[in-house]
């Protein structure tokens, strides 16, 4: 340790490159981290989703959740398979081992479903394979209203700008909400039919077997090879309507000749509504690793820069836009920690000088860059985790450059010159700030090992406060003498202690040393009384506090998620009216800023319980705005449509 301090001074260009390496490096590394709200932990849950369009609940457990439980059983590192079987659809939950690496799990599951594809109906639609995520990657829906334009219009429209959204680098997925799919009904005409002696059957055939993916192969020529291509596909109403039914002398029948065919949507199965109006909604999520508030950003940026496409009777609506809130908490704990950071640099300035102060100081941002480095480096984002171990560590990250200058600056007011000051403040002190250190560090230890979702939940706060100590430990030891040496002159300035509070802080002085002196008279009996009092504050504790849970409830949240449930074989329309009933009552509410309506479930990863016929993405005023809290304004949401 000497001599890397010895080796600093000599060389203390290279040392000053060096400390503005890691500045430069801590604010970069801040500013490629993404930001979010709320840590993105790995929940090691797999969710495969099948759908057979009108299978009835007990048929879907027969057919396709026993085939995928069989499979899967052959999957190392399961603990639980959970399967859910609904109208049209089966939902199977794997859960696996924390140890178990989710990427892995996710292909193994993935490689289970395939084999157990050989066994499901036909018909069937291809299986969906997704991990659980803690953190909601949701990030904005931008939907498309308007009392004019059609529904084909803004299908267009809300498709055009889905296609462009999800080219996006970060968006992971922008998909359609309150679109119905386009389909070409045939409306046959009998007496036509009748006329030409031909059946629905031959005509059903007829579509089907002209649009197959026919593969032609190649064709060698003699002097050279040519792939050969074969229209097969029907894409066009148009190649509908010229399909050949039945060719004979006279001529070839085509279909548009005996039937009508029409662009149409297929039947409503679900709706979304923004504010009480019917809307088409593009709900834009984003990657794991990607910034919320960049994301939506971009998004925002894509629609400005293509609004020549949108017609003048369309008007564009962002809910459930995630990037403000993200941006405000972020902001919020940022300035916490700026402001605790200008608080201990009056204190330490105020108690050592402005020269000894400031160079102690100077450990604050070094540590909480450098910190930073180690953060960005491991992967994890800019969230309140992190924020909260920064500020956990800010208290105690100067202690050891605090004891180091206070040492350095007592051997210069005995004569001494920087170097031996300084040098021999870290001979000195290096062991107890060393073991002070580690003694802090060991307090934090244990959560590392804290097994489970919680516990990778929970590992960013002690990750965090190590990187800041031992950032704080080289400071102490290895940059604080390099610093002084150069830097502090060989008279130290007379400091707050040492001023005009003298009197003040010798008085708190002289009491402490009267305290001390007795306890140290009496060691039975003050041990004694320690014990008493220190049992005594867990009893009152115990007794008096307001009891334990696992995590508060959060007093300000601008977004939450509701549910709307009925019972019964209800149509679209009865389910869009039974909304519409609780929009009303949701517009009668000031707390309320805006709503989304949607019969997609936004409110879990797995099954939508079978009674919820939609789901609500609820935005509330900003907090100066309202005069209830987000919790008072839920509670009144729930008894204005308790009925």
């Amino acid at each position: 340790m000497l001599r890397l301090v010895e080796l600093g001074v000599r060389q203390h260009k290279a040392s000053f490159a060096l400390i503005a390496f890691v500045l430069i490096a801590g604010f970069m590394a801040r500013s490629f981290m993404t930001i979010e709200s709320f840590p993105n932990v790995t929940v090691p849950v797999v969710v495969t989703t099948v759908v057979h369009p009108g299978i009835s609940p007990e048929d879907g457990a027969r057919l396709l959740a026993k085939p995928l439980e069989q499979e899967m059983r052959s999957v190392d590192g399961i603990i639980e398979i959970t399967s859910t079987a609904r109208e049209s659809v089966v939902y199977v939950a794997t859960e696996f081992d924390t140890n178990v690496d989710i990427d892995i799990a996710v292909q193994n599951t993935r490689e289970a479903v395939d084999r157990a594809k050989a066994e499901f109906p036909e018909n069937t639609e291809e299986p969906i394979v997704a991990e659980v995520t803690a953190a909601a990657n949701l990030v904005v829906v931008v939907s498309f209203l308007s009392d004019v334009a059609g529904e084909r219009e803004l299908y267009q429209l809300a498709k055009q700008f889905r296609d462009d959204i999800e080219a996006i680098p970060d968006v992971l997925e922008a998909s359609l909400s309150g679109a119905r799919e386009e389909v070409a009904e045939v409306y046959l005409d009998p007496e036509r039919m009748a006329f030409y002696g031909i059946t629905a059957a031959e005509l059903s055939n007829l579509v089907r077997a002209n649009n197959l993916l026919i593969p032609a192969g190649d064709l060698d020529a003699g002097y050279g090879n040519f792939g050969v291509k074969v229209p097969s596909l029907v894409e066009t109403v148009a190649d509908i309507r010229a399909l050949p039914v039945r060719s004979t002398a006279e001529g070839v029948i085509r279909l548009d000749q005996i039937a009508d065919v029409r662009r149409t949507f297929r039947d409503a199965t679900g709706f979304s509504r923004v504010n009480g109006e019917t809307a088409m909604a593009i709900n834009v999520s984003k990657r794991l690793k990607a910034n919320t508030v960049d994301t939506v950003q971009q998004v925002r940026d894509l629609v400005e820069r293509y609004q020549d496409r949108i017609p003048a009777n369309v008007h564009v609506e962002y809910v459930f836009d995630q990037s403000e809130s993200t941006k405000e908490n972020v902001d919020e704990l940022s300035g916490n920690v700026i402001s605790a950071m200008a608080l201990v640099m009056v204190i330490v300035v105020a108690s050592l000088g402005f020269r000894s102060g400031m160079l102690v100081g100077f450990g604050i941002p070094f540590s909480l860059l450098g910190s930073g480095i180690v953060v960005y480096l491991i992967g994890y984002s800019f969230n309140f985790m992190v924020i909260f171990g920064l500020l956990l560590s800010l208290g105690m990250l100067i202690d050891g450059a605090l004891v180091v200058t206070e040492y350095a600056s007592r051997q210069l007011s005995e004569g001494k010159t920087t170097y031996e000051a300084y040098v021999g403040a870290v001979r000195r002190m290096a062991i107890p700030i060393i073991a002070s250190t580690l003694t802090t560090l060991a307090a934090f230890l244990p959560l590392l090992f804290w097994p489970g979702v919680v516990g990778d939940f929970m590992k960013i706060l002690p990750v965090t406060v190590f990187s800041v100590l031992v950032w704080s430990l080289i400071f102490s030891l290895v940059v604080v003498p390099i610093l002084g040496v150069r830097l502090m002159s060989s008279k130290p300035k007379q400091s707050m202690a040492e001023g005009k509070a003298g009197v003040e802080f010798e008085g708190l002085r002289d009491k402490y040393l009267k305290l001390l002196h007795i306890t140290l008279k009496q060691p039975l009996l003050s041990a004694l009384v320690m014990f008493v009092v220190l049992v005594s504050i867990f009893k009152a504790y115990g007794h008096f506090s307001a009891g334990s849970v696992f995590a508060n409830e959060e007093s300000e949240d601008a977004f939450t998620t509701m549910s709307i449930r009925a019972q019964g074989n209800l149509t679209v329309n009865e389910k869009i009216e039974i909304s519409r009933q609780v929009e009303d009552r949701l517009a009668q509410i000031p707390e309320v800023k805006s709503y989304f309506v949607s019969s997609v479930n936004f409110d879990s990863n797995g099954a939508t319980p079978r009674d919820q016929i939609a789901s609500v993405l609820l935005e509330l005023l900003h907090s100066a705005d309202r005069e209830l809290t987000s919790n008072q304004a839920l509670e009144k949401i729930r008894e204005h449509t308790s009925d």
